[in-house]
C-alpha cells in the first residue's frame, strides 16, 4: 500500500512539474511575441523617421491590439503635424506634447498632489 502511495505521489509531482513547465514555456513564448512586436514597431518608427516624406505612415495590418492603437496614434500625430503650418519656430512649451496627448485614445494624466495635465479623453471621463 505504501508503495502505491509513493508511486502516486511521484506521478503527481511529475504532473505538477509538467504543468509548471508548460506555464513557464507559454509565458516565455508570449514575452517573445511581445518583444518581437516591440522590435518591429521600433524599426518601423526608425524607418519612418528616416524618410524625408511626410506622407508615410505606420502599417497597422498584422499588429496586435495595443500596437494597433499605438500605431494609429502615431499616424494621427503625423496627420496633425502635416496640417499644422510650419513657422520655422519651435513649438511652444509642451506644444508637441499637447499634440501627442490629443491624439491618444487613452486617458493621459500628469499629476502629483494635483492634476497638472489631462488630455481630452481624460476630460471627457472626469
Amino acid at each position: 500500500m505504501n508503495g502505491l502511495l509513493a508511486e502516486m505521489a511521484i506521478w503527481a509531482g511529475l504532473g505538477a512539474a509538467a504543468v509548471v513547465a508548460a506555464v513557464v514555456w507559454a509565458w516565455l513564448l508570449g514575452r517573445r511575441k511581445v518583444r518581437k512586436e516591440v522590435d518591429r514597431l521600433r524599426e518601423d518608427v526608425h524607418d519612418l523617421l528616416a524618410q524625408p516624406s511626410t506622407e508615410s505612415r505606420l502599417v497597422m495590418n498584422g499588429r496586435g491590439g495595443a500596437f494597433v492603437d499605438l500605431a494609429a496614434s502615431v499616424n494621427r500625430l503625423l496627420d496633425r503635424a502635416a496640417e499644422t503650418p510650419e513657422t520655422g519656430e519651435p513649438a511652444g512649451a509642451g506644444g508637441l506634447f499637447d499634440l501627442l496627448a490629443k491624439t491618444l485614445p487613452d486617458v493621459a494624466l500628469i499629476h502629483s498632489n494635483v492634476i497638472h495635465y489631462a488630455n481630452p479623453s481624460a476630460g471627457e471621463l472626469f
